[in-house]
């Protein structure tokens, strides 16, 4: 009987760990509070974006609409990137994949950005027009900091986000980067993620 027991206990103990992964993973997207929101987030650099790596890149402007197709309560938020641009840049800038996202409640409304498949192409004329192509593989962008009311932007910080290089499309100088900006939410506002 006690065998019985401990087996009962030990297979509750289990399914209670298995579930946990899919309850942290959960990220529902609203926008305004409480309305389930599955439209383009999007995004737009507010302070110059600089990508540091061989010829450092600062562009004047970027923006990120990412579509929402997946979320709720025992899914994680994802869907395409729609948009992706970087222009007034001081190199040659191509944005060769736009890639896919994801976004990971961590609490208060705020969420983490990742991003993966997205490839772009940098060409610094610094010596002799070297190409270096960078890639995200599950590169974590940053925060995504709720916005404080129906009526606010939320915001994304990027501090020094790694990205790859892609090694067979690039010239041997290259050599993996960091970017470093932010973005304001300006579709929708009053974005949050539970």
């Amino acid at each position: 009987m006690k065998r019985q027991k401990l087996f009962g206990v030990a297979v509750a103990a289990i399914c209670a760990l298995v579930a946990l992964p899919a309850s942290a993973a959960a990220t529902v997207v609203t926008a305004p509070t409480g309305t389930a929101y599955t439209e383009t987030i999007s995004l737009r650099q507010e302070n110059e974006i600089v990508l540091e790596g061989f010829g450092n890149l600062i562009c004047n402007f970027s923006e990120i609409d990412a579509k929402v197709e997946s979320h709720g309560s025992t899914v994680t938020a994802t869907g395409p990137i729609t948009a992706l641009s970087f222009t007034a840049c001081n190199h040659h800038v191509e944005v060769l994949a736009k890639g896919s996202f994801s976004i990971h409640a961590l609490g208060g409304g705020n969420g983490t950005l990742t991003l993966s498949g997205a490839r772009i192409k940098v060409v610094t004329t610094l010596f002799q027009n070297v190409t270096c192509v960078f890639e995200t593989k599950d590169t974590d962008l940053g925060e995504i900091t709720a916005a404080v009311n129906d009526s606010a932007n939320a915001t994304l910080d990027v501090e020094f986000a790694p990205l790859s290089i892609d090694a067979a499309n690039s010239n041997p100088f290259c050599k993996g980067g960091s970017l470093s900006t932010s973005y304001k939410a300006v579709t929708p506002k009053g974005l949050l993620f539970d």
